[in-house]
């Protein structure tokens, strides 16, 4: 049985295109360079791609058939191979998948402390509802001290939850199953227009355009043919048919900028950027400036959003936490009270 060959991450996709594109500059031939970076840790996909090269396929051919490296990278190869400006190619691949890398972990980074905040409520949650409310309910209730309507009913929450926890999870698991099908039915169309519609998201679809289309155009690639390419590694149906729609309206003869300002997605960001980008003739310049501005303004509002929803967070819990006291604590102070 053959061993199954893990796609590569971005980053190492990034190093890979640096490294390659030094050992191109240094004049060393494409396969003896592929060669060299094959013996490195975790780079089974050079391998792969290296014995197609040396059966006489070009890297370019190599990497697409094996199908492990991104289709805009594989697109980067071709015009090199075509144009003999391989080593540029690979280093417009690696600022294109480094400035990738830097959107996708800051995404991450600002994920990490709600999603830490969140787990913690729920550990907090359970462990007052399984272990100190059933508890704390059974003294009451030996002190013949009554149970407020709040005490009982987080307590009858409590008790549900010990006497059917295994039922409740089962019915979690089964949810998150069926919303994990919904979502990647149809090939993901489902999980696509969700993420179409957040605001978030579809900022981020419209750096990955730009970024990706400068690439290709300062590769000497024209602008119908870029946006063709483009089109398959935005990452996102909704917007590969939007950029389709782009290179059939200027195919029909309308100006790029035009176009753009006629879509919803890209009238704000960017039609105004490529007017004067098409007007100066260095419409790949203002296409990564612009991309690169939009990835620091997003990179910022990702900033701000962690920080509002770190305190937000952290409130809810207090709220929670001082609930589940009051509930305790309720009873007893109206005992302390009847006792007076």
């Amino acid at each position: 049985m053959k061993e199954k060959i893990k796609k590569p991450k971005t980053k190492d996709i990034a190093l890979f295109a640096k490294e390659w594109a030094a050992l191109l500059n240094a004049g060393i031939p494409a396969t003896d360079g592929l060669r060299l970076l094959s013996k490195r840790k975790n780079r089974q996909f050079i391998t792969k791609a290296l014995k197609k090269t040396e059966e006489g396929h070009t890297p370019a051919q190599s990497f697409t058939e094996t199908a492990l490296l991104p289709p805009f990278f594989c697109a980067l190869l071709r015009i090199g191979e075509l144009a003999g400006t391989l080593p540029n190619e690979l280093e417009l691949a690696f600022r294109y998948y480094e400035q990738e890398q830097e959107i996708r972990e800051k995404i991450k980074t600002a994920s990490y402390y709600p999603a830490g905040l969140f787990i913690f409520l729920i550990f907090i949650t359970l462990f007052f509802l399984f272990f100190v409310i059933p508890s704390f309910a059974e003294l009451l209730k030996e002190m013949d001290i009554p149970l407020p309507l709040i005490t009982e009913i987080i307590l009858s929450i409590a008790l549900f939850l010990k006497a059917h926890g295994i039922l409740v999870l089962l019915m979690l698991l089964l949810g998150m199953t069926a919303t994990t099908w919904y979502f990647k039915k149809d090939g993901g169309k489902n999980r696509d227009n969700l993420l179409f519609k957040s605001k978030i998201m579809k900022k981020l679809y419209l750096i990955r355009f730009q970024l990706a289309l400068s690439s290709l155009l300062d590769s000497g690639i024209v602008l119908t043919e870029a946006l063709d390419e483009v089109a398959g590694v935005v990452g996102n149906r909704n917007a590969r048919r939007c950029i389709m729609h782009f290179s059939k309206e200027l195919r029909n003869g309308r100006d790029f900028d035009k176009i753009l300002q006629d879509n919803i997605w890209t009238k704000d960001d960017m039609a105004g950027i490529v007017e004067i980008g098409m007007k100066s003739g260095q419409l790949a310049y203002f296409l990564r400036y612009n991309g690169e501005r939009l990835m620091k303004e997003q990179s910022e509002n990702l900033k701000r959003l962690q920080k509002l929803i770190e305190p937000a967070m952290i409130i809810i819990i207090g709220l929670m936490t001082a609930a589940l006291l009051f509930s305790m604590l309720i009873p007893v102070f109206q005992a302390v009270g009847n006792i007076q």
